[in-house]
């Protein structure tokens, strides 16, 4: 059992929640210790989908945490206000923004164990936040749940090995997703119980139903991708929540819906009113002066109350950083600067390579992951300094022409952005016209990724009849699934073709090569830019210069993506330290 209280901390003069854990005092010392060092490490998760826990402590030897206070509702009661299931866009939102932050967390080795409609709080202003990081473990923990008295998780949402107490890890998360993404699309949980011991069997041995057979109207590729999540055994899960996300937003783009997640509000003001006032508290390292609970709650329901429409949580953060406006001249002496990025591997190498030098010249250097219409947006508004990662003149294009007047195009830094088809560097094949009349020696297929993706779409209808490739088969999988394939087919030296575009880290791991396309049937390619927000040159003048001058090679950012987003994943400092090493010379001339 436990009690969440609405508070106030004087020392920062902010609203806060205190949860205060009733947890068996007999529990162990050291596990408990262990456990509250991992909620703090928890509370270091800076992400717009995360809830802040700011400090751990204990009053009377009951353990207490110190999170935000947020304004919106969970998503289980949103989910019973639609019992055939929320409108796919809707759901979508949702969900898209909740992988964003699982992927964030995941990255860093941070597992949740309990995720649930009622642990995703909705925004009023459109955001999505996850409970509970670093608390739900602490409460397996001292409150001594077993599968027989209660679950270690929440029952309708748990995966087979958390039923059985094996280890867990991200794909445990990306189980609870999927059974929560059901429960918004359906109206209820994949597995219906009615008891505890009917969820425990049904999660481990029956099938999940399938999804279109009761909403028609959804993508049909939407059904494979929930199968996928909730597959018993976690090899045959999806690899990890970057790809979770984007084949959600894949899917929904082949389906003809423009989902994009909302922007949250970049100060969410807190309104309603507390039936009980909110009790002071003196210090957050203090125990708390509290008299009177807001509700309490136990390990089969919902952590958070919910009073006069205020959920006892909370956001001080949007999607967008405040980092507009706010250099005065060159050089770094502490001036802070934001940058955003969307999730893609050569975005995230780039930005992390830029912000190592930058945070040594002496910038405040804050980075925002956002989609692309977000970050636009920001930057349009001045939110956001920097982007990038522009895709221009075709794959950005709406976005920058709506913010183009508001927008520094500051310069190219990589001019060879393509979409082609690939093959083991010692195939005979060189050229998509090579593979004409040899199907056989690829077994008949050419490897996709997402179903969904434009570069499938350009492949199947565009590359395939340009080259009369009828007699192979376009195999829709997964970016991850594709290169695993890829991987497997390069170290059994067996011959593959695969959907690939370039930049890609995949040509710095494996010996590979694209094939030309003389006929031009995948179009003419991008250049990515670097954006900056109106004023950018102004502002920031020395910076302004370094980025006109900067470029980079296939070779190098190919081992760069492949050291910060593979090797160093979660470490991409490191990454970073690595990669610059084997390149002083780009190094040297990046703030020459």
């Amino acid at each position: 059992m436990g009690e969440v209280w609405a508070a106030h901390d004087d020392g920062l003069d902010r609203e806060v929640a205190i949860k205060i854990l009733l947890a068996d005092l007999d529990a162990d010392t050291k596990l408990i210790a262990r456990l509250r060092h991992e909620a703090r490490t928890a509370g270091a998760l800076q992400h717009p989908g995360i809830t802040v826990v700011y400090d751990v402590g204990d009053h009377d030897g009951q353990p207490y945490f110190v999170m935000e206070l947020l304004d919106g509702r969970d998503c289980g009661s949103l989910a019973a206000e639609h019992p055939d299931g929320l409108p796919l866009g809707l759901a979508a939102d949702l969900m898209i923004q909740v992988a964003d932050a699982l992927a964030y967390a995941h990255d860093r080795g941070v597992v949740h164990r309990d995720i649930k409609p009622a642990n995703l709080i909705r925004l009023n202003g459109g955001g999505v936040k996850i409970c509970d990081f670093g608390i739900a473990r602490y409460t397996e923990a001292t409150t001594r749940l077993t599968v027989t008295g209660g679950a270690l998780g929440t029952p309708a949402f748990m995966p087979p090995e958390q039923w059985r107490g094996e280890n867990v890890d991200a794909r445990t998360d990306l189980y609870s997703f999927g059974a929560t993404l059901h429960t918004l699309l359906a109206g209820r949980p994949p597995f219906p119980g009615p008891s505890h011991h009917a969820l425990m069997h049904q999660h481990l041995l029956i099938a999940p139903p399938h999804l279109h057979d009761l909403r028609p109207d959804l993508p049909a590729g939407l059904d494979g991708l929930l199968q996928r999540l909730l597959a018993k055994n976690p090899v045959d899960r999806p690899a990890t929540a970057h790809e979770v996300r984007h084949t959600l937003q894949i899917l929904l783009a082949s389906a003809g819906d423009r989902v994009e997640p909302q922007v949250p509000d970049t100060t969410v003001r807190l309104s309603g009113g507390f039936m009980n006032p909110p009790e002071p508290v003196t210090a957050l390292g203090k125990a708390p002066d509290l008299q009177r609970p807001v509700r309490r709650w136990s390990g089969r329901t919902a952590l958070f109350g919910w009073l006069g429409g205020v959920a006892l949580l909370a956001a001080t953060l949007g999607i967008v950083g405040t980092g507009g406006g706010s250099g005065h001249g060159g050089g770094g002496k502490g001036k802070p600067i934001t940058i955003g990025y969307i999730p893609w591997d050569e975005d995230i190498a780039v930005t992390q390579l830029w912000k190592t030098e930058l945070e040594k010249r002496g910038y405040q250097v804050t980075l925002r992951q956002v989609d692309a219409g977000p970050l636009f947006a920001g930057l349009g508004q001045g939110d956001i300094d920097l982007f990038l990662d522009a895709w221009l003149p075709s794959t950005h294009a709406d976005y920058y022409n709506k913010y183009k007047n508001k927008i520094e195009d500051i310069g190219t830094w990589y001019d060879n952005a393509t979409l082609q088809l690939a093959v083991p560097k010692d195939d005979p094949a060189n050229s998509v016209a090579d593979l004409k009349g040899q199907s056989s020696r690829y077994q008949g297929r050419i490897v996709g990724i997402e179903p969904g993706a434009g570069e499938m779409k350009i492949v199947k209808n565009k590359v395939m009849p340009a080259y009369g490739l009828g007699d192979y088969k376009l195999v829709a999988s997964s970016t991850a699934a594709m290169l695993a394939e890829l991987n497997r087919s390069i170290q059994s030296h067996q011959p593959i073709a695969v959907t690939l575009w370039k930049p890609h880290w995949a040509y710095a791991r494996f010996p590979i090569k694209p094939l030309a396309d003389p006929r031009n049937a995948f179009g003419n390619g991008d250049a990515i830019h670097t954006l900056g927000r109106g004023g950018f040159a102004k502002d920031f003048p020395q910076l302004n210069g370094w980025l006109k001058k900067f470029t980079m090679s296939d070779a190098q950012l190919s081992l760069l993506e492949d050291q910060v987003v593979n090797k160093y994943k979660g470490k991409e400092a490191q990454g970073v330290a690595e990669w610059e090493k084997q390149n002083p010379a780009i190094v040297k001339k990046l703030t020459s």
